[in-house]
C-alpha cells in the first residue's frame, strides 16, 4: 500500500471507492453484463469465493475500475486477477492499488496474457 502510493490516495479520497459504487448503480458499466456473467465463473471450487459477500465486493472491484479506466473497461480474466487478490485485501485497499496502477489489469487487454491468468500460484 505505502510503496504503491495507494494509502496516500485513500487518505486524500476517502470516499471515491464508494462513489463510484454509488454511480455504478445510477450509471450502468457497458461491462456490466459481461461481469456478471464471469463472477461465478471465479474459482468456482474455493468456497469463499461462492459467497454473496465475496460476489458483491468482486462485482463492485470490477465495475468500478471499469467506469474509472474505461479505455480498458473489462475483459475476461480481469476476475481472476481480482479475486486472487480480493483472497488477500479488503475491496476498497485494492482498488486503490488499481487506481495508482491501472496496468495492474490492463494487461488483461492482451488476450495471451489473460489466456495465462489461471497459471498463477
Amino acid at each position: 500500500m505505502i510503496s504503491s502510493g495507494a494509502q496516500r490516495e485513500l487518505a486524500n479520497n476517502p470516499n471515491y471507492y464508494w462513489s463510484l459504487v454509488e454511480y455504478s448503480k445510477k450509471v450502468p458499466s457497458p461491462s456490466a453484463s459481461q461481469i456478471e456473467v464471469d463472477l461465478r465463473r471465479t474459482f468456482p471450487n474455493e468456497p469463499k469465493c461462492n459467497t454473496d459477500t465475496f460476489l458483491n465486493q468482486l462485482r463492485n472491484i470490477l465495475v468500478c475500475y471499469s467506469i474509472r479506466n474505461s479505455t480498458v473497461g473489462y475483459c475476461q480474466g480481469m476476475n481472476f486477477i481480482v479475486g486472487k487478490l480480493l483472497l488477500e485485501l479488503e475491496d476498497e485497499v485494492y482498488f486503490f492499488i488499481t487506481y495508482i496502477g491501472k496496468s495492474i489489469l490492463g494487461i488483461c487487454a492482451n488476450n495471451r496474457i489473460a489466456s495465462s491468468v489461471e497459471l498463477l500460484p
